[in-house]
């Protein structure tokens, strides 16, 4: 029996009608499969989002803390500073002191040294004018 053209492309009909549905559905497939890639991206876009902003808030926190800390140092070296100055000038005014004192104590030294060369000189003239007389009755 011989089949007919028709009957032929009927045949050929339903497998190509066959292949579109298999090809509809391959495609159907691709395209789920695409919307759930891409809804998966954007999930783990959004997961990804999330850590790097708690990730930058970490970094905000210890970039607070580390500037509060150095705020706290300077804050304290500027206190130190101060009491060095106050320091300062309290020594200058003890050098200041030791200065006055020095030339008081070294005038009452140069007094007291003239005093006592004043005193030395008519005592040596004396004991010398006394030996020389002594010498001259003796003699």
């Amino acid at each position: 029996m011989a089949t007919s053209i028709e009957e032929r492309v009927s045949k050929v009909e339903g497998i190509v009608s066959g292949h579109d549905r298999i090809f509809d559905m391959i495609h159907e497939e691709i395209r789920d499969l695409k919307i759930s890639v891409d809804n998966r991206i954007g999930d783990f876009r959004d997961e990804v989002n999330i850590r790097f902003d708690e990730v930058n808030r970490r970094f905000d926190e210890a970039k607070a803390g580390t500037s509060r800390m150095f705020d706290e140092t300077n804050q304290r070296i500027g206190a130190t500073n101060g009491r060095i100055d106050t320091l300062e000038g309290g020594i200058d005014e003890t050098n200041r002191r030791i200065a006055e004192m020095d030339s008081r104590l070294t005038n009452r030294m140069d007094s007291t040294l003239k005093l006592m060369v004043a005193i030395q000189i008519p005592t040596w003239v004396m004991i010398i004018t006394m030996w020389v007389t002594i010498f001259m009755r003796i003699g």
